[in-house]
């Protein structure tokens, strides 16, 4: 049984990077998005937009157990009452929304203080893409499908690419919103949108975060998504979640 909040990913492979014919498609998807912003079309649509994901061997990994959404602010008051976590430098409205303004070392603290730490970027992959090759958490099918939206994600503006109320959140919604179409196959909810996430990969100085956030394209909601970012960086559209493995486990 998963921790509380948490849910079981069970070992198996996770395939890597994305196929010649997801990034067509994806190219596609981010057309339509943008309409007729060829100035988007160029950043976000073509090959060189997803250069770096280029489809890669498969990864073997172990059972483990992820938070189910990004930890709340609710969730970092506790740390923070248990005198283990600092003060955030930015914060929500909100207590259900997610914890941002915190540095990887912060957000490494209150995983700690959980029995945890931070997912891998393979595992944060494994968690949201499942056993087979979907660009999404939820599938192959673009954020906004008819009239559903599946994840909280950002729009075009007149400076590039900013917040957006058509899914009915402007910034960082609650941490269990889309839960029903857009959680992953393991049940993990907001991995694609809503904030980028923090992971443990990277050379400590030089951080891979994964997923898109609540400012960037409905297509940035890719699962193979990844960014370099400095540790020390804080940003509103930045949190986490937490892993706990299998033999740590409660």
């Amino acid at each position: 049984s998963a921790p509380e909040g948490m849910v079981l990913v069970p070992a198996g492979a996770v395939r890597t990077g994305l196929s010649a014919e997801a990034i067509a498609r994806l190219g596609a998807q981010c057309a339509a998005e943008v309409g007729d912003r060829n100035d988007l079309k160029a950043t976000y649509c073509e090959a060189k937009a997803f250069a770096g994901e280029a489809e890669g061997a498969p990864v073997t990994l172990p059972a483990f157990f992820i938070d189910r959404t990004e930890v709340s602010q609710a969730q970092w008051a506790k740390c923070r009452a248990a005198r283990v976590c600092g003060s955030m430098r930015l914060k929500w409205d909100l207590d259900e929304q997610p914890a941002t303004g915190v540095t990887r070392k912060m957000a490494e603290g209150l995983c700690a203080w959980r029995g945890g730490r931070l997912p891998t970027a393979d595992e944060w992959l494994r968690a949201a893409r499942g056993d087979d090759a979907r660009t999404y958490p939820w599938g192959d099918s673009p954020a906004l499908e008819g009239d559903a939206h599946k994840a909280n994600y950002g729009a075009p503006s007149k400076r590039g690419v900013g917040p957006g109320r058509a899914d009915g959140h402007k910034y960082a919604g609650p941490v269990g919103v889309f839960a029903e179409r857009g959680a992953s196959p393991f049940g993990a909810e907001n991995m694609g949108a809503n904030v980028r996430e923090w992971t443990a990969s990277g050379d400590g100085r030089q951080v891979i975060v994964a997923g898109g956030g609540w400012r960037g394209l409905g297509v940035e909601a890719r699962v193979t998504r990844r960014e370099i970012l400095a540790a020390d960086t804080v940003s509103n559209d930045l949190g986490f979640r937490c892993v706990v493995a299998i033999e740590k486990a409660p």
